[in-house]
Order: C-alpha cells, then sequence, then structure tokens
C-alpha cells in the first residue's frame, strides 16, 4: 500500500513539474491588458510605425514612411488572447498590415493582425516577425 501511494506523489509531482514548465514558452509571458497599455515603435526599412494601445480597447496605428513625404493613422479595436500553457496575444481588429502602402495608395491590406507578447531584456513587446527579429518595442 505504501508503494502505491508513493508512486501516486510522484505521478502528481511529475505532472505538475511538467505542467510548470510548459506554462509558458521562452521569452513569451502572460500579460494583462492592463500592462500591455501604452506606446510602441518599430522602425522598417520604409519607415517607423508607432502603435497606442488604449484601455477603451482600442488602437491607433500611426506610420511614417522614409521614402514618401505622405504617412497615415489608422484606428480600431484590440483585444488580449491569453493561451493555454502558453503566453499572450495581442489581436488588432482591422489594422493596416501593408506598411509600404498606406491607406489611399493602391494596394493598402486591411486585416486582423496577431502580435505575440514576449519579453526582451526585461520589457515587454510585440512581435511583428519573430523570424525577421521586429518587434514593437514599448516607447512610453
Amino acid at each position: 500500500m505504501r508503494n502505491k501511494s508513493c508512486a501516486r506523489e510522484l505521478l502528481i509531482c511529475g505532472v505538475l513539474l511538467v505542467i510548470s514548465g510548459c506554462s509558458e514558452a521562452a521569452g513569451r509571458p502572460r500579460a494583462t491588458q492592463s500592462e500591455l497599455i501604452g506606446i510602441y515603435g518599430i522602425q522598417f526599412d520604409t519607415g517607423r510605425e508607432t502603435l497606442q494601445l488604449n484601455g477603451d480597447h482600442t488602437y491607433v496605428q500611426d506610420f511614417t514612411s522614409v521614402s514618401n513625404p505622405g504617412s497615415f493613422r489608422h484606428t480600431g479595436e484590440w483585444e488580449v488572447e491569453n493561451h493555454f500553457l502558453d503566453g499572450t496575444d495581442v489581436l488588432l481588429r482591422a489594422s493596416v498590415t501593408s506598411e509600404e502602402n498606406p491607406p489611399g495608395i493602391k494596394g493598402e491590406r486591411i486585416g486582423d493582425r496577431i502580435l505575440n507578447v514576449h519579453n526582451l531584456d526585461g520589457k515587454l513587446a510585440l512581435a511583428q516577425n519573430e523570424v525577421a527579429d521586429l518587434y514593437f518595442t514599448r516607447a512610453q
């Protein structure tokens, strides 16, 4: 009877260790809406984008072009998605997803954008493209 009790305790400990070890991918923290509210910026070859996440679930997307004298401002709604055994994502509803082609320019694309929340050097950042190492970093 003692062996069964010991085996059950070991099994429970093992399961707890696996779950706690898988709760977040490296650099993928869980974040609350209040932690995410703020202004973020990212630099592209074609310009700079600023993203402001507001407490009322709205966002402001500003893009300034380097080669084109034009810039644009776009607004929409955002939400937080926490994933079981993973980190947090920020979902931008109906955002401009073609930074090279601002609104009014042929080829503009609007769509939902998922930004994975990361921890970069102890600060929250939003991944635009992890493979290309492009992150919105907090400006304020």
